[in-house]
């Protein structure tokens, strides 16, 4: 789903989510990600995404979250199963929620629409405006960025690295025209 296409693309997504319920005619289950090779691709894939926090537990996050409407992506271990799920947090209407990403066969979902992948989902669900659940009616307004460290040696060794190129340029520089 292409980010921008919110009404032709809401009533696609709820067609073909009709669909897949006539098709899928076994009790559908909440299974969130395993601890696994396909899990660990998935969490590396969120990891380009500066929205999501990797490990983070409900108290920092409810410390992070300060508006009505920011959201992030964190994974955190379940207490029943101890397995690694994909959890969006979002602060709305002064509360915090917290709502497992549920993986269904190939699917991911909150709720009811289901979608080819979790980014898909959250580019959805921001792109939108659609509320996340009918319960809460949460709506994603303002990613959360996480803070990207620098590693302060490396940042210095560069630009000493850029300063001696320079020097050396401008030294050929200077003494080969005359």
């Amino acid at each position: 789903m292409q980010p921008g296409s919110s009404a032709s693309s809401l009533s696609s997504i709820l067609a073909s989510n009709k669909r897949l319920k006539k098709n899928n005619r076994t009790k559908t289950t909440t299974v969130f990600l395993k601890q696994s090779t396909e899990c660990n691709k998935n969490l590396k894939l969120l990891g380009n995404f500066i929205w999501y926090h990797g490990r983070l537990g409900k108290k920092a996050t409810c410390e992070l979250l300060q508006q009505n409407g920011q959201f992030l992506v964190r994974s955190a271990r379940s207490k029943v199963d101890l397995q690694i799920k994909v959890v969006l947090s979002v602060k709305w209407n002064n509360r915090h929620y917290h709502f497992g990403i549920k993986k269904n066969g190939t699917y991911f979902s909150i709720e009811e629409l289901q979608f080819d992948s979790i980014v898909q989902l959250i580019s959805f669900y921001f792109t939108s405006k659609h509320p996340l659940t009918k319960r809460s009616k949460a709506i994603l307004l303002q990613p959360l960025y996480r803070c990207v460290e620098f590693d302060a040696p490396y940042v210095l060794r560069g630009a000493l690295n850029l300063a001696f190129v320079c020097a050396v340029v401008i030294f050929l520089y200077t003494f080969t025209i005359k």
